[in-house]
């Protein structure tokens, strides 16, 4: 039995993940796994760790997290940065938001580049010893070895020295994140 049918559902862009006006622009991306996480590296700060980056969230600009969906993200960053998106802003200048807008902007843009992506939420046991901790993150659809692969694209270098990660954020060990 075929899987297509079933991977084809995970390619197309949902109410979250569509594209809206910004098509162009990811297109111009590459189409590789650590190239669309770097991407969302550089358009995205989380809330909760803007300080690690050196920035201080001005007023108001924690209500960035309330945004829903890849077109308000991505708005937003226009509004911060009048350049393109595919350009990495200073810490400064990205959206904040949340594991979930880490997760959820991956999954858009590896579906527009034609992989099965979608978001799972779940708990992260690598950020704090001993503890799962609720977080999001994406995956995809690896075709070459037939399985799906969940990639932490909030966690960049800074991350992996300030949880002093060893694991491949491309490749989360199913047994160091758990899938609700």
């Amino acid at each position: 039995m075929t899987q297509q049918p079933f991977l084809d559902r995970y390619r197309a862009p949902g109410v979250f993940t569509a594209g809206d006006g910004f098509e162009d622009q990811i297109d111009a991306l590459p189409a590789q796994v650590g190239a669309v996480a770097a991407f969302v590296h550089g358009l995205l700060i989380h809330e909760g760790l803007a300080g690690a980056y050196g920035v201080t969230l001005a007023a108001g600009r924690g209500d960035e997290k309330q945004l829903h969906g890849v077109p308000a993200m991505l708005r937003q960053a226009m509004r911060l940065h009048d350049r393109p998106i595919t350009e990495t802003r200073a810490p400064e200048h990205r959206v904040v938001g949340v594991c979930r807008h880490f997760a959820v902007l991956f999954a858009a843009v590896m579906r527009r580049k034609g992989f099965p992506a979608r978001v799972r939420c779940g708990f992260a046991n690598y950020f704090q010893p001993g503890k799962h901790l609720d977080h999001w993150v994406g995956e995809y659809w690896n075709e070459a070895q037939g399985r799906w692969v969940l990639v932490d694209s909030q966690v960049d270098d800074l991350q992996r020295r300030l949880f002093n990660l060893t694991l491949d954020p491309l490749a989360v060990p199913r047994d160091r994140f758990l899938v609700g």
